[in-house]
């Protein structure tokens, strides 16, 4: 994504509640090019948006340690609100769905009435 349109969103979804990978809850507002989180005095330049861009994907902020609120960083760009073209809705009805298809194999997995038997763990040697 280029950092105008991700920087629409992310104008767009300010004063919304974030959650960092850790599981910190935050909101921002946006400002003279800056994101200003609720939770700290850091003003986070969009230009450092933009390196992150550079960089995606990264499992997580300790891959942006080097830009101002790497924690913040990591969680607006990895919020499925930015990254999906109808706000996360369809991806959470995937998760929804998988959730629901696993809970099913699990329960006929683990149902009495399962004639199959179960094989032994395996055995662990050091």
């Amino acid at each position: 994504m280029e950092i105008d349109e991700v920087w629409r969103k992310i104008e767009a979804l300010a004063g919304q509640q974030f959650t960092q990978m850790r599981g910190g809850k935050f909101t921002y507002s946006v400002g003279g090019g800056h994101v200003i989180p609720d939770r700290t005095n850091h003003q986070i330049p969009k230009s450092h948006f933009r390196e992150a861009l550079t960089r995606w994907p990264v499992t997580g902020p300790g891959e942006l340690q080097d830009l101002r609120g790497p924690s913040y960083i990591y969680a607006i760009l990895a919020d499925p609100r930015l990254t999906t073209q109808d706000g996360g809705k369809r991806l959470l009805q995937s998760m929804r769905r998988d959730q629901h298809h696993l809970g099913i194999a699990w329960r006929e997995i683990l149902s009495p009435r399962n004639p199959q038997p179960m094989s032994a763990p395996c055995k662990l040697t050091p």
